[in-house]
């Protein structure tokens, strides 16, 4: 019907929600960006209407939040227009792709351009990379750490994968990680 639906939907409409407390309190907001005040009176004063950011509390760390944080700085860009966030969305996974390609050329005798296909045409990597959710940004951490610390690469180049592809596998999906 041309609207967002299930997690996506509900990510964007918080995220618009979250952006809002910036017209309200810019330090509030940035409050919420950085995950400085984690009360419960302080986040049902602006986002006691969502249902992914106000979960209550969890075993593990809610990795909803930071999609949330993500959509709604990136309102400022996209000024509400959704296709903003999935082309967002969408190279950071065809990035994250792109390295993990880079990595298995070198380290299995399947041709380029059939990897290439393969990787492109995976039905469960396509479909989880292609909305604003966890597993683009997910994909992309994993893949950056997968060859920061598998690869032959300057120690440069390793670092900073392994650094920001730890910190995104971790925010996103902890649990891959572990």
């Amino acid at each position: 019907g041309g609207e967002l639906t299930a997690d996506a939907g509900i990510f964007f409409k918080e995220s618009v929600t979250l952006h809002n407390v910036f017209e309200q309190s810019p330090y509030d907001f940035f409050q919420f960006i950085f995950g400085l005040n984690d009360s419960p009176e302080f986040i049902n004063k602006y986002l006691d209407s969502t249902m992914h950011w106000n979960g209550g509390q969890r075993f593990l760390p809610n990795d909803s939040r930071h999609v949330i944080r993500i959509n709604a700085l990136l309102m400022f860009i996209s000024q509400g227009e959704v296709i903003i966030h999935f082309m967002f969305f969408s190279f950071a996974s065809f990035i994250g792709g792109f390295d993990l390609f880079q990595w298995l050329k070198k380290k299995s005798n399947i041709p380029p351009f059939l990897l290439l296909t393969i990787l492109t045409l995976a039905p469960s990597l396509a479909f989880w990379s292609s909305s604003i959710i966890k597993e683009p940004l997910m994909i992309l951490g994993l893949s950056l750490f997968i060859r920061g610390v598998f690869d032959e690469i300057s120690i440069t180049r390793k670092t900073w994968r392994i650094i920001i592809g730890g910190i995104l596998t971790i925010a996103f999906k902890p649990y891959v990680f572990i």
